[in-house]
């Protein structure tokens, strides 16, 4: 969704007009941008997985993600998963040449171990951020189905600027059905679980 449109849908759950000033488009476009950022954060959204390839270059262990890298969700090499370490556990792979075996996250750079002896192709699965929206044809990575979260967030911070009680208790309870509604897609949308299956079963 656009953001004209998503500015215009703010103004109709608050009731106001474009020629309000209380309801400006730089106000609401601020209103927007900052509803995008907090709904980001609550959780790796499916919109916000992205990946990036790289090498490795010989003997060196950290590398910059690219721009607008926000949390690593999995890296691999040469095509095989590598599990994720903490630094201190890092500690002791780094003191040694090979294959890369695990990588870890320090201060937004990706750290791999041991130090690469060769060029190993890497694919990096991560959680990226949204980018402000500025221009009326901008629209966020926010799916179609979740888009109603951020407006309503909008308008309630456009409520408490009107210092409206009764459209803030309205609004409070259209967010409450949408965070029923987005939980529910998010539930549908997950993979089923491989089924396990027992090892020692055999036919008799």
């Amino acid at each position: 969704m656009q953001l004209s449109v998503m500015r215009t849908n703010v103004r109709s759950r608050c009731g106001l007009s474009a020629s309000d000033g209380l309801a400006s488009d730089a106000v609401l476009t601020e209103f927007i941008n900052s509803s995008i950022r907090t709904f980001s954060m609550e959780q790796d959204w499916p919109w916000l997985k992205a990946t990036e390839s790289f090498n490795t270059v010989v003997g060196t262990t950290i590398y910059t993600p690219t721009t607008g890298f926000r949390t690593s969700q999995s890296l691999s090499s040469e095509g095989v998963d590598l599990p994720y370490r903490t630094m201190r556990d890092m500690a002791d792979p780094l003191r040694f040449d090979g294959a890369p075996l695990f990588f870890s996250v320090d201060f937004n750079k990706i750290v791999i171990a041991p130090k690469p002896d060769a060029v190993y192709a890497i694919v990096h699965t991560y959680t990226a951020t949204e980018t402000a929206l500025a221009a009326d044809s901008d629209a966020p990575l926010v799916y179609g189905w979740a888009i109603d979260k951020p407006i309503i967030m909008a308008a309630k911070l456009l409520a408490t600027r009107l210092k409206d009680p009764s459209l803030m208790q309205l609004l409070n309870a259209e967010l409450r059905d949408v965070d029923r509604a987005i939980a529910n897609e998010v539930r549908q949308a997950r993979p089923a679980p491989i089924p396990k299956h027992r090892t020692d079963w055999y036919l008799r």
